[in-house]
């Protein structure tokens, strides 16, 4: 979408300027690149990366250089902005100057992995290494943010809390940080602290809405005190007609990276998955002492 839109996402940004790229990629861009989506974030991108630049004087001229091209056997090929055209496009008048035109009517192409130098998509290690890391720094912080633990897994919920809160710096995205989001008593524990009642909490395992979605839906009415829908026959009772469901209601649920399978690329190997069992274990515990039931987890 943005190579379709290149020319159209050049002209935005050079006649916005650096410290307004994303309110001009807001009020310029083509209507079918802004419904994107990712637009929203790629827009807020734009200014980071362009404000990056200026701060190491590096200036909107040289961002536009490194990212946008024309393609071979138009114009050249090579840059789509040079200098001088840059800087016709930068103080043009719109109304008045064609440089913006020109710039938009060329075959130009977007390069994002050098527009972006910090990188468009995040960089996940091997899962194994960055997952047994993650669980030997929770452990170790543990040992040296709660010395009076008698041991660096927590004993309650709101022990499994703190460890989240003393160990755990949330930033955005998903590298490195996987372990502590299925630290699910720690989780519940901040609701009830925060004076919701166990009483008006429903907990359900992803599993039953994968494999009993109708049941796993009728719970949830019955929960909150709602009538329970009146399915057609077939519909919604097995993962099949999940898929078949979200399908039909909400075409796009997988354009923006969601699956419904959730399922890895590859089988997680037979070690990494006894190491995983081993750490989250005692977590479970505590899961399953708030809920009054178990789950049919491995414990080892």
């Amino acid at each position: 979408m943005l190579n379709a839109h290149a020319g159209a996402v050049l002209t935005c940004v050079a006649l916005a300027g650096p410290r307004n790229a994303t309110r001009g990629l807001r009020e310029c861009a083509p209507a079918a690149l802004a419904a994107e989506p990712k637009f929203a974030q790629f827009a807020v991108s734009v200014s980071v990366q362009l404000k990056k630049g200026l701060k190491r004087d590096r200036g909107v001229v040289d961002w536009l250089r490194d990212c946008f091209w024309f393609e071979a056997g138009d114009a050249g090929g090579g840059p789509a902005v040079d200098a001088a055209l840059a800087r016709s496009v930068f103080f043009a008048d719109p109304r008045r100057a064609g440089a913006e035109r020109r710039v938009a009517a060329g075959a130009v192409r977007f390069d994002a992995g050098a527009c972006f130098e910090d990188g468009t998509r995040e960089r996940i290690g091997a899962l194994g290494e960055v997952m047994r890391a993650e669980a030997a720094h929770l452990l170790d912080c543990g040992r040296s943010a709660f010395p009076r633990w008698r041991s660096p897994v927590p004993a309650t919920a709101a022990d499994a809390a703190a460890l989240v809160d003393a160990c755990v710096r949330i930033r955005t995205g998903i590298s490195n940080q996987y372990l502590y989001r299925s630290l699910y008593a720690a989780q519940l524990h901040r609701c009830v602290a925060a004076g919701v009642k166990r009483a008006d909490l429903l907990v359900l395992e992803t599993d039953a809405l994968k494999s009993r979605p109708r049941a796993a839906m009728d719970a949830v009415a019955d929960f909150a005190g709602l009538p329970r829908h009146a399915y057609a026959p077939g519909e919604l009772e097995d993962a099949a007609g999940l898929a078949a469901t979200l399908k039909d209601l909400f075409p796009k649920f997988e354009n923006s990276g969601w699956t419904l399978s959730g399922d890895y690329t590859e089988p997680m190997p037979e070690a990494l998955r006894s190491d995983l069992a081993r750490f989250f274990a005692p977590h479970n515990e505590l899961l399953y002492a708030f809920l009054g039931a178990r789950f049919d987890w491995p414990d080892r």
